[in-house]
């Protein structure tokens, strides 16, 4: 479902949510600058599809609409509003699984399914995935029309797709836009193919050329996601064993690349067996028992949901697959280049430990930055109690 509120003002957009005649409405409030919210979206968007005309689904960027925010109450994203007669009903704070969501949903009395569930989506691709649909002409055109964006400076590095002002991401400067549907319709290649595009952060002309000559008429897609992940998991260069630390953790990536191996060897594995290890990879996260997650286990749980999601596999054309390679791929990648340049878990933990610190001590705004006034009232009790630790001399000096 597209969002409902693109280009309206502010009051518009609020009189929307507030409007009686409305089906029941989903307010989903996000930033760009969110990775949770990045790998929240295509979850949150794949429901409301599910629940069809039963749901009109509000995602509202908190940057744009600050005021709207404040009238709902919202003081962290991703957040997730059920309204009901113009009213916040029901909220959850954070990024949420499928099968999370939909419970969630249905705890609170939306129906996704018996009659509201939306009518199967119509491929957007050919059933046999064919690049550029086998026209060399269109081939062509993109490739050249990228090839300038590059020449000119204006591919982007981002954890997700994104077009604006001429300048983004590779996959959202091939077509215009990073509407997922555009790219799909324009170049006939799956959506999960530009996240993994985007992720191999493409700037130079050469190896632009280099990926259009892999994309040829007779070129296999239907397993490129999956055959990219088990690359990703599999590489012995960032040495997984050593940099994983939960307990159990390295033994259960390497059962699922010897199932992803057999799946990819068209002997796919019973999907009990997957279910096996979903579990096992839930059960893996530092957060399993409730509550938040452990700072220092940054990398595990990265990968423990990425075997969560991949288990089983996704279809090609699966949204899902953005918020694998959008944002536990990068997050991953991250994670690995700190470790290899020396840096202790305890610093890539800081910056975690010291958001949880500010949302403590210090008002946050709607647009989840702090109240300056706040942060320095703060700073003032901070620095008194440190001069009371000071020595009567270098006080009065």
């Amino acid at each position: 479902m597209r969002n409902q509120n693109a280009d309206m003002s502010a009051q518009q957009l609020h009189d929307a949510l507030a409007h009686l005649a409305d089906p029941v409405r989903i307010a989903y409030f996000t930033a760009p600058w969110c990775q949770p919210c990045s790998a929240f979206a295509p979850v949150i968007e794949q429901v409301a599809r599910e629940a069809g005309g039963a749901v009109a689904l509000y995602k509202i960027n908190i940057d744009k609409y600050p005021d709207v925010a404040a009238a709902f109450g919202v003081r962290g994203v991703p957040s997730t509003v059920v309204l009901r007669t113009g009213a916040a009903e029901q909220r959850v704070v954070g990024a949420k699984s499928v099968s999370e969501l939909r419970g969630w949903l249905t705890g609170h009395g939306i129906v996704l399914d018996d009659g509201h569930v939306a009518a199967p989506k119509r491929a957007l691709v050919p059933a046999r995935l064919q690049p550029f649909y086998g026209d060399v002409g269109l081939k062509n055109f993109l490739a050249q029309r990228v090839g300038q964006v590059l020449e000119d400076g204006q591919v982007r590095f981002a954890f997700r797709s994104y077009w604006a002002d001429g300048a983004g991401t590779f996959s959202a400067a091939l077509v215009h836009s990073a509407d997922a549907d555009i790219f799909e319709r324009v170049t006939g290649l799956p959506f999960a193919l530009a996240c993994i595009i985007d992720f191999l952060d493409i700037r130079q002309r050469h190896d632009a050329e280099r990926l259009f000559a892999a994309l040829g008429p007779a070129t296999e897609l239907s397993s490129v996601s999956l055959r990219f992940a088990h690359a990703w998991l599999d590489c012995s260069e960032f040495g997984w064993s050593n940099a994983l630390e939960a307990e159990g953790l390295d033994q259960l990536r390497r059962d699922w690349l010897a199932m992803a191996a057999q799946e990819l060897a068209g002997n796919p594995p019973d999907p009990q067996a997957w279910d096996a290890l979903r579990v096992r990879a839930k059960a893996a996260l530092s957060n399993a028992g409730g509550g938040e997650g452990d700072p220092w286990r940054q990398l595990d749980d990265d990968v423990a949901t990425m075997i969560a999601m991949l288990s089983p596999p996704p279809a090609p054309e699966d949204r899902r697959w953005q918020a694998i390679v959008s944002a536990r791929m990068h997050f991953s990648r991250s994670r690995l280049l700190e470790l290899r340049a020396g840096w202790t878990r305890r610093e890539i933990a800081l910056p975690i430990l010291g958001l949880r610190w500010l949302q403590q001590h210090v008002t946050m705004r709607p647009d989840g930055k702090p109240d300056q006034d706040s942060l320095q009232e703060v700073s003032r009790c901070r620095c008194r109690r440190a001069q009371k630790r000071l020595p009567g001399a270098l006080r009065r000096a």
